[in-house]
């Protein structure tokens, strides 16, 4: 019914998500909107992140295509500020990366393995600390994904250990090789503000296959 009327007075899109927003109703209605009409991806998701989100991850399995496309809005914006260079947007970029781990977090959206080589690629280029912190969560929370791109990860991860640039990539080394994971995953809330679920059964410890003690083979 209400998508209806939004469809007649696209309008007035902007005011319906805000009271659905406001009252924390119909989430996959909220989704759609912003999708179709609204087309804020990164501002919407990264406010409702860092407020109480649980009523917003009440999403219905019809949601998941709409998630997949604010994702493929996400990395083209990536995308176009990497090709930029020096001229990139750190801030809106770090807005992007956010938006884009909670809807990886939370919703299951996965990544192509073009889009795991951008993100590569923008983890050995920036200077920004927290860029750097925010990519780092990425690629713990979706491992599986990145390990496609083993070889290069590794090697921007071991240059990364040989920065000033964060400490975060070493203190996840220390934690891993003392079987620390509690912290590695009290890190990833911390650095994210949203409280993102952890892949695995038991966490970041099931994955035998990660191991970030492999990170200095490139160095």
């Amino acid at each position: 019914m209400i998508y209806k009327v939004i469809e007649e007075y696209p309008e007035y899109a902007f005011v319906a998500r805000f009271k659905l927003a406001e009252m924390q109703i119909l989430p996959d209605l909220i989704t759609r909107l912003t999708v179709v009409y609204c087309r804020d991806t990164v501002e919407f998701l990264n406010g409702v992140f860092y407020t109480n989100s649980t009523w917003f991850l009440a999403q219905s399995v019809n949601s998941g295509q709409y998630f997949v496309k604010m994702k493929n809005r996400i990395m083209a914006s990536i995308e176009s500020n990497v090709q930029q260079g020096e001229q990139m947007n750190t801030v809106a970029v770090s807005f992007a990366i956010r938006a884009l781990v909670g809807i990886v977090a939370y919703f299951g959206i996965k990544l192509k393995e073009d889009e795991v080589a951008v993100c590569i690629k923008l983890l050995g280029k920036t200077q920004s600390e927290r860029l750097v912190k925010l990519l780092l969560c990425l690629i713990l929370l979706s491992a599986d994904q990145f390990l496609r791109k083993q070889n290069d990860l590794s090697k921007v991860l071991s240059q990364l250990l040989q920065s000033e640039i964060s400490e975060m990539p070493l203190l996840i080394l220390v934690y891993f090789r003392t079987d620390a994971i509690q912290q590695v995953e009290d890190m990833i809330r911390s650095v994210l503000s949203m409280q993102v679920p952890i892949p695995g059964s038991s966490g970041l410890s099931g994955n035998e296959k990660y191991n970030p003690s492999e990170w200095k083979r490139h160095a």
